[in-house]
C-alpha cells in the first residue's frame, strides 16, 4: 500500500470533520499534527526526539529539516541510519508539513488557492501531499458548492504570488577554505529572505584593477564568501518569470554597482527629494550577468527599500513592462503591461500622485528609450554598448554610467561550485560539463562569459562566431586589431561590440575608465597571429612603435622581436651587444663566454603555436638552427622568441679556425639555444619557475627537445626599450620557497649560472635604420 493511498484513506475516514472545511480554510487543516516548522526543526533534534542514542556522521550541528529533505545523502552518510530516518513515520509528515509551507510561499494559502492552482505549482510539491490535498479538497467539494471565483481574482492571486516571489526571495551562497570540498568550495542553503545573511563591505566591492591588473589571479577574502545567489521561487521579470530561471548570482561587481545607484537614491532622500533624478547606464561585457544577476537584485533591494522612498518600481524588458507596488491600495502586487507605453502611462498616474520610484530597462529596443521617465523618477538601463542605444539616450538627458567588470578566475569557480550544487540536488538540469578543468578551458577560448559556458549549444555557437569574425575581417581594418591586442579600442559608450572583446573597468589617472581587450587568450592568439604573418601591417606596427609615445611602449613589448627580422637592423644590434658580468667580475668567467658571441641574427622567422590552458600544440616540429622562433602567446614564459644556431667548435678561436695539413678544418659546433626578452621596463630576478615553464613549453612544441637540451648552451639577450635603464650586472634566477622540489631547483639554479646573459638597448641609432623599412 502506498503512501498516497494511506493518506487517502486516513481522509477519508475523517470525512465527518472535512465536511465542515469551506474554501477558505488553510490547507494546513488536512495535515496529520506535525513535528514543528522544518525550515526552524534541527536535524539533531529531530533524531534525539524520534531516534535516540543514534550517531550522527555529519559535520554541521545547524542543519534545519528543510535542509536535509533536498539532499538527505550528504548529511547523513550512513545507510542504515539514513533509511531508518526516511522510514519514520514522523519524517513523512514532516515532508508533508514542509510542502504546504513551500505552497504558502506561493501564495497557496487555502482550498480555494489548491483548487486554482497552476499544473507548476503542484509539481512543486510531491506526489504524497498532491493526493492527500487532492482527495481534502474533493471532500470540501462534496460538503458546499464552490463559490464561483472571478477572472479579477485569479489574475490579482497571480499578481500578488509574483510580488512575494520577488520580495521573499531566499539566499544561498558559495564559500571557500573547505579544503576536502571540491575546489575547495562549498554552496551553503540558508533559508533567509530579506537582507542577506552575509555581505561583503563596501571597501571589498569597491575596487578598480590598473591597466596591467585586469587578468591577475584573485586571492580569496578572509571570509570565504565568493559568491551569493539570489533565488526566486517564480522566477524573474528579466526572463518573464520563468522557474527554470530562478537564480541570481550577485558578486562584488553586482554589490558596487547597487552600492552607486542607492548613494543616488539616500542623497536625494536626504535632500528632501530636491535632488534631480538620474539616469544610469550600466556598461560592461555582454553575457556577464546584467540581465540575469543585475537586474533581479536592484528589483529586490528597490522593492524593499521604505515605501515613501520607492513607492513603486518599473521594470522594462523587451517589449513588455511590469509595475511593482510598494505603496497604497495594490502594494504588494505586480502588474504586466503588453505594450510599453500603457506601463509609462501608469507610472505618469503614480509621479502625479507624488509617488517616488525607479524605472529599470532591461534588452530593450530603441524605440523604448525615445520616452523614458526621466525627472520623474530614477531610470537604470542595462543593455550591452550599442551605438543606437546610447545616442537615443544621450539626446535626452545627461547619463551616469556604472562600469561593470566580468567574472574573475575564482568567480566562475564559485559559479561552477553552484552550478555543480544544482546538478546534484536536481534544482535543475545543467547543460555544462562537471568538470571545472573543461570549463576552465572553454573560458580561454571564449572568455568568463557565463552565458557562454553554462550551455554547450551558446558555447559552440560563439566559438564558430570569434573563428569567422577573425577569418573574415576586411584588410582595411587591421588595425582594429593592433588596438585591440593594445586595449585602446575607440573609448565607450559609441562602439560596437565585437565578439572578440571584453570590456573591463580600470584605473585612469585619478578616476577610471573603459578599456577593450580581447576575450581571451585564444582571441589574443588568433590576432597576434593575424599580424604576425602580414608583412604590410608589420611594417606598420614597426611605426607605430618609434612614433606613437602613447602606445610604443606596450608595443616593442608585444612585437619588439619582429626588428631583428630586418638584416641591417639586426647587424647593427649584434654590433651593440653588451655582456653582462658577473657581480664578482670574474675575468676567467668572463673569457669562457666570449667563446659564444653571438654574430648574427636569423633572417628567416616562424610562428610557433601555443596551446592555452595545457592543451597540447596541434602540431610538433623538429628542432631547426637560424630560424626566429616567434611563439603566437604574449604570455610566453621566459622569451619572447629564441632560435638554435651552433656556436665555434672547441678547435676554433676567436681569430678564425687555424690551417692544418694545408687546408682549413670546421668542425660543428655545440647547439646553443638563444632566447630574446624584449621588454620595455628593468628586469627584476628570473623566476624559476619561469624557466621550467619554458622546458615544458618546448618539449610541446619541438618533438625532438628532449634529445638536444642535454647538450645546449643557452644565451639570453635582454633586448631593452629606452626608457629603461641599462643592466649593471646579470640577472639572477629568483627561487620561490615551496615552489619547487629542491631536485628542480638546483637542476634551474646550474642551468643560469652556466647560461651567457647580454643587453642591448632601442637607441636612436636602430631607430634610424629601422625608419628605412616602415
Amino acid at each position: 500500500m502506498t503512501a498516497a493511498t494511506e493518506q487517502s484513506e486516513q481522509t477519508n475516514g475523517n470525512a465527518d470533520v472535512q465536511a465542515k472545511w469551506s474554501y477558505s480554510d488553510s490547507l494546513e487543516n488536512a495535515l496529520p499534527p506535525g513535528c514543528g516548522n522544518p525550515e526552524t526543526v534541527l536535524l539533531r533534534n529531530f533524531l534525539r526526539t524520534y531516534l535516540p542514542g543514534e550517531a550522527l556522521s555529519y559535520a554541521d550541528s545547524q542543519v534545519t529539516m528543510t535542509t536535509f529533505m533536498r539532499e538527505p545523502a550528504r548529511y547523513v552518510s550512513d545507510e542504515r541510519l539514513l533509511g531508518k530516518i526516511l522510514g519514520l513515520e514522523q519524517y513523512r509528515i514532516t515532508q508533508l508539513w514542509r510542502d504546504v509551507r513551500a505552497l504558502r510561499a506561493r501564495n497557496v494559502v487555502t482550498f480555494g488557492d489548491w483548487n486554482m492552482v497552476a499544473s507548476a505549482t503542484r509539481r512543486a510539491v510531491s506526489d504524497a501531499t498532491q493526493a492527500l490535498l487532492d482527495e481534502a479538497l474533493r471532500c470540501v467539494s462534496r460538503s458546499r458548492p464552490a463559490a464561483p471565483v472571478s477572472v479579477e481574482h485569479c489574475k490579482l492571486a497571480d499578481e500578488r504570488s509574483r510580488y512575494r516571489s520577488v520580495y521573499n526571495a531566499s539566499w544561498s551562497f558559495v564559500e571557500s577554505g573547505h579544503a576536502s570540498a571540491p575546489m575547495g568550495m562549498i554552496v551553503v542553503d540558508t533559508e533567509c529572505v530579506g537582507e542577506p545573511p552575509r555581505m561583503w563591505e563596501e571597501r571589498e566591492v569597491d575596487v578598480t584593477p590598473f591597466p596591467g591588473e585586469v587578468d591577475a589571479v584573485v586571492p580569496g577574502t578572509d571570509d570565504g564568501l565568493e559568491l551569493l545567489v539570489l533565488i526566486s521561487e517564480w522566477g524573474w521579470p528579466s526572463h518573464l518569470f520563468r522557474e527554470r530561471k530562478c537564480d541570481a548570482i550577485v558578486r562584488r561587481e553586482v554589490v558596487r554597482a547597487w552600492n552607486i545607484l542607492k548613494r543616488g537614491i539616500d542623497n536625494r532622500r536626504a535632500n528632501g527629494g530636491t535632488s534631480p533624478r538620474r539616469l544610469y547606464s550600466l556598461l560592461g561585457t555582454p553575457g556577464t550577468g546584467k540581465t540575469a544577476a543585475v537586474a533581479p537584485f536592484f528589483l529586490h533591494q528597490l522593492l524593499h527599500c521604505s515605501a515613501d522612498t520607492i513607492g513603486a518600481v518599473l521594470y522594462v524588458v523587451c517589449d513588455s513592462g511590469y509595475v511593482f507596488f510598494n505603496l497604497g491600495s495594490r502594494a504588494g502586487t505586480v502588474k504586466e503591461f503588453h505594450y510599453v507605453c500603457d506601463a509609462l502611462a501608469v507610472v505618469n498616474v503614480l509621479a502625479d500622485e507624488g509617488v517616488q520610484g525607479c524605472a529599470i530597462y532591461d534588452r530593450c529596443e530603441p524605440e523604448s528609450m525615445t520616452n523614458l521617465p526621466i525627472g520623474t523618477w530614477e531610470v537604470i538601463v542595462f543593455n550591452a554598448p550599442d551605438e543606437k542605444i546610447f545616442y537615443k539616450i544621450e539626446e535626452q538627458t545627461v547619463v551616469n554610467y556604472i562600469l561593470f567588470n566580468g567574472y574573475n578566475r575564482r568567480e566562475l569557480m564559485a559559479l561552477h561550485a553552484w552550478d555543480q550544487h544544482k546538478r546534484g540536488s536536481g534544482f535543475l538540469p545543467i547543460l555544462c560539463s562537471s568538470n571545472w578543468s573543461v570549463i576552465e578551458s572553454q573560458a580561454e577560448t571564449v572568455g568568463p562569459v557565463p552565458r557562454y559556458l553554462r550551455d554547450e549549444i551558446p558555447y559552440n555557437n560563439e566559438c564558430l562566431s570569434i573563428r569567422e569574425c577573425i577569418r573574415c575581417f576586411p584588410d582595411d581594418q587591421r588595425d582594429f586589431l593592433i588596438n585591440t591586442l593594445l586595449c585602446r579600442v575607440k573609448r565607450l559608450p559609441r562602439v560596437h561590440v565585437y565578439c572578440l572583446l571584453k570590456i573591463v573597468r580600470v584605473k585612469h589617472g585619478a578616476g577610471e575608465h573603459f578599456v577593450m581587450g580581447p576575450c581571451s587568450s585564444a582571441v589574443e592568439i588568433e590576432l597576434r597571429r593575424v599580424l604576425l604573418k602580414d608583412c604590410y601591417y608589420l611594417g606598420r606596427l614597426m611605426r607605430r612603435m618609434v612614433w606613437c609615445p602613447e602606445t610604443c611602449v606596450k608595443l616593442f613589448e608585444m612585437f619588439g622581436v619582429c626588428i631583428l627580422l630586418h638584416r641591417d637592423v639586426s647587424e647593427l644590434i649584434v654590433r651593440k651587444l653588451v655582456p653582462l658580468p658577473r657581480a664578482c667580475g670574474c675575468p676567467c668567467d668572463d673569457a669562457a663566454r666570449r667563446r659564444t658571441r653571438l654574430r648574427k641574427f636569423p633572417e628567416k622567422y616562424r610562428v610557433i603555436s601555443c596551446g592555452v590552458h595545457d592543451k597540447p600544440n596541434a602540431t610538433q616540429m623538429s628542432v631547426k638552427t637560424d630560424v626566429l622562433y616567434i611563439p603566437d602567446l604574449l604570455s610566453f614564459p621566459l622569451f619572447s622568441a629564441f632560435y638554435f644556431t651552433r656556436g665555434p667548435s672547441a678547435n676554433s678561436t676567436a681569430a678564425g679556425c687555424k690551417r692544418k695539413r694545408g687546408r682549413n678544418v670546421k668542425k660543428s659546433g655545440p647547439l646553443v639555444l638563444v632566447g630574446v626578452l624584449a621588454t620595455p621596463r628593468k628586469v627584476g630576478g628570473t623566476p624559476a619557475c619561469a624557466v621550467v615553464q619554458f622546458t615544458e613549453r618546448m618539449a610541446e612544441c619541438f618533438d625532438d627537445w628532449n634529445v638536444v637540451r642535454g647538450g645546449l648552451r643557452w644565451v639570453v639577450v635582454y633586448f631593452q626599450h629606452h626608457s629603461s635603464a641599462a643592466m649593471v650586472n646579470r640577472q639572477a634566477c629568483v627561487v620561490s620557497e615551496g615552489a619547487m622540489s629542491e631536485e628542480d631547483c638546483e637542476n634551474v639554479r646550474l642551468l643560469w649560472d652556466e647560461a651567457e646573459q647580454q643587453q642591448v638597448q632601442l637607441d636612436e641609432e636602430i631607430i634610424d635604420v629601422l625608419l628605412v623599412h616602415c
